[in-house]
C-alpha cells in the first residue's frame, strides 16, 4: 500500500494573463467612463423635444445634450429655456428656440423671416416660414435679454408672442441630439 505525502492539487487560479487585462483594460476603462459620467451630470443636462417648433432641424422625441450654465449666447445658439411668465403654458414649461438676437441688436421680423440690424438671418440652417407669419415690430433687444425664435414660425411660440427674454431664463446651449441613436450627431 502506498501512501500518498504530497500536496493536494490547488484549484486553478486566474492567469497572469487575466490579471494584465483587467489591470490595463477593463479598470481604466470603468473608470473612464465613470469619470466621464459625472463631468457629463455636473457640466450637462438633457432635454427632450416635445413640440414641431424646431422642424426640420429637430423632431418630436429627439434627445438633446445641453451644457448647463451657458450665460453668452451668441446668434445662431440652439438653447434650452424656461418658459417666460407671459407665454401662456404650464408653470416650469421649457422651449428649446433658436437666439435671433442678442443684447444691442435691433431686431424684427417680417413674414416671418428675422432682420438683425438691418440684414436677413443667415440662411445657414433650414427653417419654415411662410408670408403670412406673425411679425414682430422692430426693438433693440435690451441688456441682459435674448430675442429666440422657433425654426417652424407658423408654430413657434416664441418671442414674438411673449418678447425678449431675460438671459436668466437660459438652461443651456444644445450641444448634440443623442438619441435616438439613428440621429446622434451635432445641431445646426
Amino acid at each position: 500500500m502506498s501512501a500518498f505525502h504530497g500536496r493536494m492539487p490547488l484549484a486553478p487560479t486566474k492567469t497572469p494573463r487575466s490579471d494584465y487585462l483587467a489591470l490595463t483594460i477593463v479598470i481604466p476603462l470603468l473608470v473612464v467612463f465613470v469619470g466621464l459620467v459625472s463631468v457629463l451630470y455636473v457640466t450637462h443636462t438633457t432635454a427632450r423635444v416635445e413640440g414641431i417648433s424646431m422642424l426640420p432641424n429637430l423632431l418630436p422625441g429627439d434627445i438633446l445634450l445641453v451644457t448647463k450654465g451657458y450665460d453668452s449666447p451668441i446668434r445662431g445658439d440652439i438653447v434650452v429655456i424656461n418658459a417666460p411668465d407671459n407665454a401662456q403654458v404650464e408653470a416650469g414649461s421649457e422651449f428649446v428656440k433658436r437666439v435671433i438676437a442678442v443684447p444691442g441688436d435691433e431686431v424684427q421680423v417680417v413674414s416671418g423671416v428675422a432682420y438683425v440690424n438691418g440684414k436677413p438671418e443667415p440662411d445657414s440652417y433650414p427653417k419654415t416660414i411662410v408670408a403670412e407669419d406673425l411679425g414682430l415690430r422692430p426693438i433693440t433687444v435690451p441688456e441682459g435679454h435674448l430675442v429666440v425664435l422657433g425654426d417652424n414660425r407658423p408654430v413657434s411660440l416664441d418671442s414674438r408672442v411673449f418678447g425678449p427674454i431675460p438671459l436668466g431664463l437660459v438652461i443651456g446651449r444644445v450641444v448634440s441630439i443623442i438619441a435616438p441613436i439613428n440621429r446622434y450627431g451635432g445641431v445646426d
